[in-house]
């Protein structure tokens, strides 16, 4: 599997599942107009992240790795693969240092239940965290 077989999945499925509407639209073409990498987690994911808020009946989240993209009582922290790089302990890419930590400070927290999901498709390889705030 590579990146067009991803991609050529991706968009099958989205083009049936999720539809981008235009605040999501805006906030992609707004993002691409400041210059902004292109670091918004894909529709699919970004669909399946308000699913899960959605079921959980969250009121607000808060989501941590973004820039300038979208999602959806949760955390979800994107970006947190990073190609794989974030099990190079030794690594020196401040992002993924970043991501380290932020995995650290999760896991050590006693009221965050959590995990990491890796996904591959039309963004490529990557992944994010979700945790949810226990009573």
């Amino acid at each position: 599997m590579h990146l067009p077989t991803w991609t050529a999945v991706d968009d099958y499925f989205n083009g049936l599942l999720v539809e981008e509407v235009g605040p999501l639209l805006a906030a992609a073409a707004e993002s691409d107009a400041a210059g902004l990498p292109p670091h918004q987690v894909a529709p699919n994911q970004g669909k399946l992240l308000h699913l899960i808020a959605d079921l959980r009946n969250a009121r607000t989240v808060l989501e941590i790795g973004t820039l300038g993209g979208y999602s959806t009582s949760v955390i979800i922290g994107d970006n947190a693969v990073r190609d794989g790089a974030a099990t190079d302990a030794a690594g020196t890419d401040p992002r993924v240092q970043g991501v380290r930590r932020f995995t650290e400070l999760i896991a050590a927290h006693p009221r965050l239940s959590a995990t990491t999901v890796q996904t591959v498709g039309a963004k490529g390889y990557d992944g994010f965290t979700l945790a949810l705030v226990t009573d």
